[in-house]
């Protein structure tokens, strides 16, 4: 793959992976706007990770944390605030790239707590 390629569109995978021998690291969030107004629209994420490329092998590791107030009552208030983290391992190998097309196996183990 050319350098540059994206490993990611919008945080879909793609076949392309990072260039040799590189970490890359993302932090980021989703949230309601403007900030604190709604409660219950799900967009409290918080989430993270960090990849490394070695050879035709690209391991990564990701968390997300989901914490918001629910728009109503669930359950007769027993979950007055809902918060979920979720963690995960992936990897991905190369299998082709050409200049116009790229084939990789991908696979990832996830938890939800």
């Amino acid at each position: 793959a050319a350098h540059g390629d994206p490993i990611r569109l919008h945080g879909v995978e793609t076949a392309y992976l990072l260039p040799e021998k590189t970490f890359e690291f993302r932090l980021g969030s989703h949230q309601a706007n403007p900030p604190g107004q709604k409660v219950g629209t799900g967009l409290q994420v918080y989430e993270g990770g960090a990849s490394y490329r070695r050879g035709d092998w690209q391991f990564g590791a990701r968390f997300s944390s989901y914490d918001d107030m629910p728009a109503g009552v669930i359950d007769g208030g027993a979950f007055g605030h809902l918060s979920l983290i979720g963690l995960g391992l992936d990897a991905k190998r190369q299998l082709l790239a050409t200049d116009n097309l790229a084939w990789a196996i991908a696979a990832s183990i996830e938890g939800l707590a």
